[in-house]
């Protein structure tokens, strides 16, 4: 079959030359397609959020914005912290 794909009942076949399984008598190459033959690995998170993640754990709330608070009493606090 010149083909780049071959089909039979139980599954579907890829030529290539990651395996070799004997059909029929005759060795054929071909590559696993399925949701069976796939890798399980787990879900990817990015070292900066691992990072926040850790950070988080840790952290202490020590201020929590607030509508109620008057423009003056906020610069008051902002050139407080400053100095």
């Amino acid at each position: 079959m010149n083909s780049s794909k071959k089909i039979n009942n139980k599954r579907r076949r890829i030529d290539i030359k990651p395996d070799l399984e004997e059909f029929n008598g005759v060795k054929e190459e071909f590559l696993r397609v399925g949701k069976e033959f796939q890798a399980v690995y787990p879900e990817f998170q990015a070292e900066n959020e691992r990072e926040t993640e850790r950070l988080q754990e840790n952290a202490v709330k020590v201020w929590s914005p607030t509508d109620t608070i008057e423009d003056e009493d906020l610069e008051k606090h902002i050139d407080f912290t400053r100095s």
